[in-house]
């Protein structure tokens, strides 16, 4: 926030805005979250009165995925998307809301692939596939040295 002219101070430019900002906001609810270095704790805040399940933080992708209850949905996503579109500037990070049911059938989905996976590349039946995927999926190539014995 800058002053409008050079002989108003910027504390009276701040004022004037929020009192602007109120009077457009009248009768609704204004909520102010204090900042938290801690963006997933920050977007926590920002979202509420929504309930939050579980925050998801990718500092490589500089992505969060927030997943709450099915019925808080609307209520983290905000009117027109007002609170994630607020959060994502704030925090500068790419925001994705998911629900309860969707993050599980993603995650199904991710444990069924990893499990295709080890059993190509690992030549394993299914069972053992599915023991392995919590440790991990298989980064390696076949070497076209290695032979496989039966045992």
């Amino acid at each position: 926030m800058t002053a409008a002219s050079t002989r108003s101070a910027p504390a009276s430019a701040c004022a004037a805005a929020a009192c602007r900002r109120s009077s457009r906001t009248a009768g609704r609810e204004d909520r102010h979250h204090p900042w938290n270095e801690d963006q997933a704790t920050f977007l926590v805040n920002a979202l509420q009165p929504a309930e939050v399940s579980k925050v998801v933080f990718d500092e490589e992708a500089n992505k969060i995925e927030v997943v709450v209850p099915d019925e808080q949905l609307s209520l983290a996503i905000g009117r027109r998307g007002q609170n994630v579109r607020l959060a994502s500037q704030l925090t500068g990070l790419d925001i994705d809301i998911l629900t309860d049911e969707e993050e599980s059938k993603r995650r199904q989905a991710e444990f069924n692939t990893r499990t295709a996976l080890f059993m190509e590349q690992l030549d394993l039946d299914e069972f053992f596939a599915q023991l392995l995927v919590p440790k991990g999926s298989p980064t390696w190539r076949r070497s076209p040295m290695s032979t496989r014995t039966n045992c």
